[in-house]
């Protein structure tokens, strides 16, 4: 944050939010999966010498943790993008 023009606040806001999302997201798909339970504290039946298996929230923990040095780099790099950067990369239109 100390490095950025914008407002800490507005920085702030972003990393909150976009690991929020993150973290929803990673729940949402851990309800979608059978034979799961949505907290994950459950034991599993593969587990080696009785190792407990790794929580969902253990997870998200791990994975906040790693995305957090380019979250905000790749929020403020997606939300400058326009359709014109798309057009010269040919990412969109190739099939159509």
């Amino acid at each position: 944050m100390k490095y950025s023009q914008q407002d800490s606040r507005l920085l702030e806001a972003k990393f909150k939010y976009g690991n929020v999302l993150l973290g929803l997201a990673m729940l949402h798909d851990r309800e979608k999966r059978p034979g799961q339970e949505g907290n994950g504290s459950e034991f599993a039946d593969d587990a080696k010498d009785g190792e407990q298996r790794q929580t969902v929230q253990d997870n998200i923990r791990e994975v906040s943790s790693a995305v957090a040095p380019v979250l905000i780099p790749m929020i403020d790099e997606l939300s400058g993008l326009e359709e014109s950067d798309f057009e010269e990369s040919g990412i969109l239109g190739e099939g159509d």
